[in-house]
C-alpha cells in the first residue's frame, strides 16, 4: 500500500523514475509480496488448488530478467506488528463487506436467472467483489520463498514486516530495495528504490533519493517528517493537511541547531543519521505548534518505524482476524454465480428455441418423416422417405 496519493504527488514534481534496461549490479533487497502481491494472487485465485510450484516457475522468470541470483535476498513478511494493526484491520473490514455485498449480488443473480430476466452488469461488479476478498494464504507465500531457496536465490523469513526487516539491514545505504509500496523509500537510511511500474508491471522504474529531494525542494530530515506526518500505513494525517499542504509547510521549516561551543562541538562528534534524527525532531516539534490540532501521540507508530526501524510484534493468537481467510467464501460465490448465470443461458436458449418453432408452425412433439414444411413459394418439400427412394 503505502502513502496514499504518493504517485499523484511525485507526478505534480515530475518524478517519474528511470526505467531499468539491465540488471541491478548492486546488491538488492527484493519485498516478496510488496513487489509481486497483485501477480501470485492472480496466478492464485484462478484455480483453488493452485500448486506453488507453477507460482514459483512464473517468479523465476520475472527475477531472473531483472536481477542476479547472486546478489538479491528475497523477502517475506513474518507476524504482524502492533504499529500496523490498524490498517490490518481496516483491510479485514474492507474485505468482510465486500464479501457481504458480493453474496447479495449473487443472490440477485440467480433470483433473476431463475425468472429469466436479464442479469446485465450484476455479474460483473459481483465477481471485481469477489476478487476483492480473495487474498494469498501465509503458507503459500511461505512454499513459494522455500522453492525459491531450493532453486538458488538468498531468502528471508522476516520475523515482522519485511519493510522494517529491509530497512534493518547494516549494508542498506549501499544497496538498491525493490518493493511496490512507496513508504519503504521514505525509511531513513533507504537510498535507492525499483518500483513496478503502475502501467507496465513488466518494468521496474528506479528512484534516488538525493533526485527526490531536489526534485522537492527538500532536506533528509524534512523528507522524514513528511514520512511522519503524511497518512500511510503506520499513522493518520491530520484532518486537511495531506502530502501536498504538509510539503508546502514542512518546506519552510528549518531545524533549530546549537549555538553554543560546546553543542557544536558535540554535534560534530556525532554521525551523519544522528545529525539528521536531532534536525528531524527540531522540524517535527515546530510541525506540532503550526499545526495546532496534531495530537503528538499519533505519529509514535510512524516515528518508530521510519526513524528507528523499531516495531512490536503480535503473538499469534492477537493476530487472529488478520490470518483469517475469505478464500473459501469467495470461490463458493463464484461458483454460484457461475451456475447462474449458466442457467440464465440455457433458459434463453430454449426460449428461443421456442419462438422459432413457434414461428414455423410445428409442434416439437411431432415426428420429423410427417412434417409437412413448405418452401417460401408455397410449394411442398420433399418428404424424408421420397428422397431416400433417389
Amino acid at each position: 500500500m503505502g502513502f496514499q496519493g504518493w504517485n499523484a504527488f511525485l507526478a505534480r514534481f515530475d518524478v517519474w523514475g528511470t526505467p531499468l534496461d539491465t540488471r541491478s549490479s548492486k546488491h538488492t533487497h527484493l519485498d516478496l509480496m510488496g513487489t509481486y502481491y497483485y501477480l501470485i494472487r492472480a496466478i492464485y485465485k484462478t484455480v483453488p488448488n493452485r500448486d506453488a510450484r507453477h507460482i514459483t516457475k512464473i517468479l523465476m522468470r520475472k527475477l531472473s530478467a531483472s536481477f542476479s541470483i547472486d546478489n538479491t535476498t528475497i523477502h517475506l513478511d513474518g507476524l504482524p506488528s502492533a504499529e500496523k494493526a490498524d490498517e490490518h484491520l481496516r483491510r479485514y473490514h474492507l474485505k468482510s463487506n465486500a464479501l457481504h455485498r458480493a453474496a447479495a449480488m449473487v443472490e440477485h443473480c440467480e433470483t433473476a436467472a431463475a425468472r429469466g430476466e436479464g442479469l446485465e452488469g450484476a455479474p460483473v461488479t459481483a465477481l471485481k467483489l469477489i476478487s476483492d476478498c480473495r487474498s494469498i494464504p501465509k503458507p503459500v507465500g511461505e512454499r513459494i520463498l522455500a522453492n525459491l531457496e531450493k532453486k538458488g536465490w538468498n531468502v528471508c523469513y522476516c520475523r515482522g514486516e519485511a519493510d522494517v526487516c529491509i530497512a534493518r539491514q547494516p549494508d542498506i545505504e549501499q544497496c538498491a530495495v525493490v518493493s511496490a509500496d512507496s513508504d519503504l523509500f521514505l525509511h531513513s537510511r533507504v537510498q535507492e528504490l525499483l518500483r513496478p511500474n503502475p502501467h507496465n508491471k513488466s518494468q521496474l522504474l528506479v528512484f534516488h533519493k538525493d533526485d527526490l529531494l531536489e526534485r522537492l525542494g527538500l532536506t533528509e530530515s524534512q523528507l522524514m517528517v513528511l514520512a511522519v506526518v503524511s497518512r500511510s500505513d503506520y499513522t493518520v494525517n491530520v484532518r486537511g493537511y495531506g502530502l501536498a499542504r504538509n510539503h508546502k509547510l514542512i518546506r519552510t521549516l528549518s531545524p533549530l541547531l546549537p549555538t553554543s561551543s560546546r553543542l557544536i562541538s558535540n554535534r560534530k562528534q556525532k554521525s551523519h543519521w544522528e545529525r539528521v534524527l536531532e534536525e528531524s525532531e527540531s522540524i517535527l516539534d515546530q510541525y506540532f505548534e503550526h499545526v495546532d490540532t496534531a495530537d503528538e501521540d499519533q505519529f509514535v507508530n510512524a516515528i518508530n518505524i521510519f526513524w528507528y526501524q523499531k516495531e512490536t510484534l503480535l503473538p499469534k493468537r492477537k493476530a487472529g482476524f488478520q490470518r483469517r481467510s475469505f478464500n473459501p467464501d469467495a470461490w463458493a460465490l463464484e461458483a454460484r454465480l457461475q451456475k447462474a448465470r449458466a442457467t440464465l443461458e440455457v433458459r434463453r436458449a430454449t426460449l428461443e428455441l421456442e419462438a422459432a418453432m413457434a414461428s414455423m408452425s410445428v409442434s416439437p412433439n411431432q415426428p420429423q418423416r410427417l412434417r409437412r414444411d413448405r418452401k417460401q413459394d408455397g410449394t411442398p418439400r420433399r418428404r424424408r422417405e421420397d428422397l431416400s427412394r433417389i
